[in-house]
């Protein structure tokens, strides 16, 4: 067996290199269709809103800017990661148009968590306008196997968990072949790691996961008002698959204050293993 791969607990708090992107209301329509999201938000023109999860997408590229601070990681081991959590906060809506909203995305280590056979690391991204107006910050879990830590340091965002003996609501979705192949297309940093062909067998991203239960829980329980979405929230247990059928099923919703918030899982068609589970916060206005 191979000696496991340690890295240092003080990595934490260490910046990657900040990045420079445009994001245009075509970026924003391309990734809305991916996920299959028709809402009209977002394809209006000239001032396109992003989908709340959009965060993550703009997240993806970005993982091989901490490798120099992860220099006992090969990208390759980096890469092997699971998908492990996903954290978002808006603190202000992201609108497009056709020429362009420029962005910074300021990556760095936020935690680096001991699991059994690995650990996991959570990087933090916090996506700055150029007017230097917060846009969101986004929190990704990575589970990495093989990895220990010399000591622990950091913790994870909380997810709070609210279930109820039976489901309030569910609804079946079929992830259909081309589901995987469509979202990494759409994102618009792009990884020469990723991979970007996805047939039936093949694994969905997380992010993409998280992105068709905050649609259909937009759709249904907030009357479609997605861009009062504040924070999304979401721990991946297991892979789904492209032609897969899964069960996204609502186990809370509660009003606090000014504030809905709806407590989900995702499990597979055999309604045997979680694959993912989380809540969604939303703004309400009376």
């Amino acid at each position: 067996m191979a000696e496991p791969i340690r890295i240092e607990s003080k990595l934490t708090g260490v910046p990657g290199s900040p990045i420079s992107l445009s994001i245009t209301d075509r970026d924003i329509r391309h990734y809305a269709a991916a996920i299959g999201d028709m809402n009209p938000l977002y394809f209006d023109s000239p001032n396109t809103l992003a989908p709340p999860s959009f965060a993550a997408a703009l997240e993806h590229g970005v993982d091989l800017a901490f490798s120099p601070a992860f220099s006992s990681l090969s990208p390759d081991v980096w890469n092997r990661g699971t998908h492990f959590s996903e954290y978002i906060h808006w603190y202000s809506h992201l609108y497009a148009d056709d020429k362009g909203q420029d962005l910074l995305i300021y990556p760095s280590f936020q935690a680096l968590v001991p699991r059994p056979g690995g650990c996991v690391a959570i990087c933090r991204c916090d996506v700055v306008s150029k007017d230097k107006t917060r846009v969101c910050s986004e929190y990704h879990g990575r589970y990495l196997r093989g990895v220990q830590l010399d000591e622990i340091h950091g913790t994870e965002p909380i997810i709070p968990v609210y279930y109820a003996k039976v489901p309030l609501w569910q609804k079946s979705l079929h992830i259909s072949a081309q589901q995987g192949y469509l979202y990494e297309a759409a994102i618009p940093l792009k990884s020469p790691f990723r991979n970007t062909v996805h047939e039936p067998g093949q694994a969905i991203p997380g992010s993409c996961l998280l992105a068709l239960c905050v649609r259909e829980l937009t759709r249904h329980h907030l009357q479609g008002k997605a861009n009062t979405i504040e924070i999304i929230n979401g721990k991946f247990h297991k892979a789904a698959y492209a032609d897969e059928r899964v069960i996204l099923q609502l186990f809370g919703k509660k009003k606090i204050h000014q504030s809905m918030e709806l407590f989900f899982r995702l499990i597979n068609k055999q309604e045997d293993v979680i694959l993912s589970h989380g809540y969604i916060k939303s703004h309400i206005s009376d």
